[in-house]
């Protein structure tokens, strides 16, 4: 569990002597990218790009993409930064000993404060673990 400001979101589990690290983002900050047309590209007034493989504009294109970033969009924080939806990366799982940061839900990307230390108590841990079992890790515990 991540353990800042009593945080419970699970942040990842030990598993042998792996981390099965958890990549899951709450609302994230991220650029806005405006519209593209074929002038602002460079080329002249009157110039229809179209995808060589399937045939779209790129008008069509850029229709397509903004009806994307409109669905996960929650709000607009400045002129290019918007807040989108949550965000699941999927797990990882890495050595122990690679151990250097989480991601939070809440708080997003987590650097630790001592990795050595942490991954020193993530071995004791494992090393009083019966084998076989699943435990969340508490990397801001204690």
């Amino acid at each position: 569990m991540c353990g800042i400001d009593n945080c419970h979101k699970v942040v990842g589990e030990i598993r042998g002597d792996k981390a099965l690290m958890h990549n899951k983002f709450g609302d994230r900050t991220v650029p806005y990218t405006p519209r593209h047309t074929e002038e602002s590209l460079g080329f002249p007034p009157g110039t229809v790009l179209r995808d060589a493989r399937t045939g779209e504009t790129l008008e069509q294109q850029q229709d397509r993409k903004f009806d994307d970033l409109d669905r996960e969009t929650l709000r607009y924080v400045e002129d290019d930064r918007r807040v989108a939806r949550r965000y699941d990366a999927g797990s990882q799982e890495i050595s122990i000993d690679l151990v250097g940061h989480f991601v939070c839900p809440e708080h997003g990307v987590v650097e630790l404060p001592d990795p050595d230390a942490v991954v020193e108590r993530l071995r004791s841990f494992v090393a009083n673990t019966q084998i076989g079992s699943r435990r969340k890790y508490f990397m801001f515990r204690g």
